[in-house]
This record gives C-alpha cells, sequence and structure tokens, in this order.
C-alpha cells in the first residue's frame, strides 16, 4: 500500500535507487538505476530483492518507506 501511495512510476523508481547506498554487500557505491515501468507491484518485488540480494536492512527500508510516503524525510 506504501508504494502505491508514492503516486508514480518515478516516485517509487527514486525511492528503490535512493536503498543501494545502505547496501551492507558492498554495492553502496553502485551506480543504480529503475528503468521503465515501476508499478506499485513492481516495486514491491524490486524493494525485496533490494534488501534480500544486496543487503539493505528490510527494517530501515520499511521506515524510509513510510517516511517517504508520509512527507517526513
Amino acid at each position: 500500500m506504501l508504494l502505491m501511495r508514492l503516486g508514480s512510476d518515478k516516485r517509487r523508481a527514486a525511492f528503490l535507487e535512493s536503498l543501494i547506498p545502505s547496501s551492507l554487500k558492498g554495492f553502496a557505491r553502485c551506480p543504480c538505476k529503475v528503468v521503465g515501468a515501476c508499478s506499485s507491484v513492481a516495486a514491491y518485488y524490486m524493494f525485496i530483492s533490494i534488501c534480500n540480494e544486496l543487503g539493505c536492512s528490510v527494517n530501515d527500508a520499511a521506515q524510509k518507506l513510510e517516511r517517504e510516503v508520509s512527507g517526513r524525510h
């Protein structure tokens, strides 16, 4: 629901890209770009993949998403 509430593919993509610097598996400085459509469903799967595969904390990412949606960045 929170990813849907971000409102646009562009905002969802920007949010997902912002997670990469918190990678604990050496990807923190790697350039990352979400290309193409980023529906809320696609964003959900990318969110899970970024957290699982790149070593980003799912708890930290979820809190960041809540702040982003509420406007409290």
